[in-house]
């Protein structure tokens, strides 16, 4: 296996150096290749390491680590909308690159060997089995989760919600709630196909909780005709 060779990049702040990073990194994960090997045909985590990833090769190990990790906003800012939601937590980098560049879904990747290419926390909420709820359901859970000290938080900029601990929703990660409750990056008005949105189904997009209508700006009040002249009826 070659080396993957040094990553060049410019910038000092993280808002410039952590996206052109990771724009390089999957570039060159995208050339991988894939097998079969995982169950009915699937793509096996682990033997897609094997065939890829020098395991005595420091910088291959570095990088593959660095993907690796559950927490991005050391080097990504803004990453619930923006340029950098491209890269957002809900995003399963290695699997990205293959989506993005190869479009390979990422229902092709094995479920039993997802932990190899998938970081810890979106890889459990990728194997959460959510309970069936009902649309009236969610859209309660959702409510009670952005209130915080009597004030409803924007669903479009909150992360984590709270006081779910005794729901239907208890026991699931962070990310599976926003990925239910639709908030955050998962919000309709933030959300790409790149995200995982639905831990029963990685490549849809669920339908809006509420009509998308209600997300856009209102169109312009209608204004006055201009009185041109004396004669002018302002009536007509």
């Amino acid at each position: 296996m070659e080396s993957q060779g040094a990553l060049q990049f410019e910038g000092t702040g993280r808002e410039d150096w952590g996206p052109k990073l990771l724009d390089q990194i999957l570039a060159k994960y995208s050339t991988h290749k894939l097998n079969s090997l995982g169950s009915e045909g699937t793509i096996s985590g682990m033997e897609y390491l094997r065939q890829n990833i020098d395991p005595q090769d420091p910088h291959q190990m570095g990088i593959y680590r660095f993907l690796m990790l559950d927490t991005r906003s050391d080097y990504l800012e803004k990453m619930g909308s923006g340029d950098n939601k491209k890269y957002c937590t809900l995003v399963p980098l290695i699997l990205y690159a293959h989506k993005l560049y190869n479009d390979v879904p990422y229902s092709r990747w094995e479920r039993e060997t997802l932990e190899y290419v998938v970081n810890p926390a979106l890889c459990e909420a990728m194997l959460t089995e959510v309970p069936e709820l009902s649309h009236e359901r969610i859209l309660e859970l959702r409510e009670i989760g952005l209130m915080q000290a009597g004030t409803r938080r924007n669903p479009q900029t909150t992360y984590s919600l709270y006081r779910l601990g005794e729901t239907e929703l208890g026991n699931a990660n962070a990310l599976v709630k926003i990925m239910v409750c639709q908030t955050w990056a998962a919000h309709p008005t933030n959300r790409t196909k790149y995200m995982v949105l639905d831990p029963m189904n990685w490549d849809s997009m669920p339908p809006p909780l509420l009509d998308a209508n209600i997300f856009k700006a209102p169109p312009p009040a209608p204004q006055p005709k201009p009185v041109l002249a004396a004669t002018t009826n302002p009536w007509d």
